[in-house]
């Protein structure tokens, strides 16, 4: 007589970058074999759905399709793309991070669009005359710091005019003013010839005849550059996810133990995609480890509780100006630079 098929446990996580792969590396790693033990009838499988073909992992469920719905009640995913139509899940991650504006900081669907960006910036940039930079967040400073390096006033590749506009009073206007990270970072990119605006926007942009950009600024005249990065605002990725369960940056709303608030038991969100995070990789590492014992708590791993995030009062933040130099914030209230930068180059 054969054996019943076990029953099956699909985890799926939605993202296939740092945030997705490294709690489904733990789950397989660490959660798996526990339950193996404890529940040997039970089948658990781990499911990555992620747009992107670079993403690849051999000991997972790969689904390359991208999110399109998520009915909670009926515990489903819409994808559109990957060969077919919805994913059913028992339990849920959400680690589909934040999307920027511009595809050459984050994967907007597969990663042609962001290799096609790369592409036409590296064609230009050998002609190139002007570089306007919109944005004065990391992504900003550390390209305009790279250009300066390279084409600034004392360029090792020649001289081009360089621009970053921080749209603020200030650059890395995340950081409190006190800090001094802003301060420090204009100094550098300063030093390197980079011009360094304030109080002016890009509102909107066209390209033009030759591979040129026409600028339309915020103060009134308008402008044609050689090349424009747009590094302007990073947005939680989560369109997938009814507003309701979304506070108004679009972010996915969380409880203290990274609980996705409304959507049922065995669901989490955590990283960029999130409530609960001031961005970046050290939330996501600080984040990862309350994750995974709360899902070991649901799926009933012995001897373990609920954990609670808090989130810190510190700030992490290093942002390279070119391979020389750099600012690094470690702390509320202390500001690093020069060899900070160089060293997070480095790594």
């Amino acid at each position: 007589m054969s054996k019943p098929s076990p029953e099956t446990h699909n985890i799926v996580i939605i993202g296939g970058s740092f945030a997705g792969l490294n709690i489904a590396h733990k789950l397989l790693s660490k959660t798996f074999p526990l339950l193996k033990k404890q529940h040997p009838d039970i089948k658990y499988t781990v499911t990555i759905i992620s747009s992107s073909t670079r993403f690849y992992w051999t000991d997972y469920n790969l689904i390359y399709a991208t999110v399109t719905a998520l009915d909670a009640e009926m515990r489903v995913l819409v994808l559109e793309g990957g060969g077919r139509e919805d994913v059913k899940y028992d339990s849920l991650i959400i680690a589909s991070g934040a999307k920027s504006t511009s595809p050459l900081w984050s994967l907007h669907g597969t990663h042609e669009a962001t290799e096609k960006a790369l592409v036409d910036v590296q064609a230009r940039l050998p002609r190139a005359e002007s570089i306007l930079i919109a944005g004065g967040g990391a992504a900003g400073v550390e390209s305009a710091g790279e250009f300066g390096y390279n084409y600034g006033s004392s360029g090792v590749l020649g001289r081009k005019e360089i621009t970053i506009l921080s749209g603020s009073t200030r650059l890395l206007n995340v950081v409190k003013e006190s800090v001094g990270a802003g301060v420090q970072a204009q100094k550098q990119l300063e030093a390197l010839g980079v011009k360094v605006v304030h109080g002016v926007k890009v509102e909107k942009t066209e390209e033009v005849q030759e591979s040129k950009t026409k600028v339309w600024l915020s103060d009134g005249p308008s402008k044609i550059v050689d090349v424009y990065l747009d590094a302007t605002g990073r947005r939680p990725n989560a369109p997938f996810v009814p507003k309701k369960f979304r506070d108004q940056r679009g972010a996915v709303v969380v409880d203290e133990h990274l609980a996705f608030v409304g959507a049922g038991p065995r669901v989490w969100a955590f990283g960029d995609v999130a409530t609960l995070t001031k961005g970046g990789l050290f939330d996501i590492m600080n984040q990862g480890p309350v994750v995974l014992n709360n899902i070991e708590v649901a799926l009933g791993v012995a001897k373990k509780v609920l954990k609670i995030y808090k989130m810190p009062d510190t700030m992490v933040m290093m942002v390279p100006t070119g391979p020389k130099g750099g600012v690094a914030v470690v702390s509320t209230g202390s500001c690093g630079v020069g060899w900070f930068g160089w060293l997070r180059v480095g790594i």
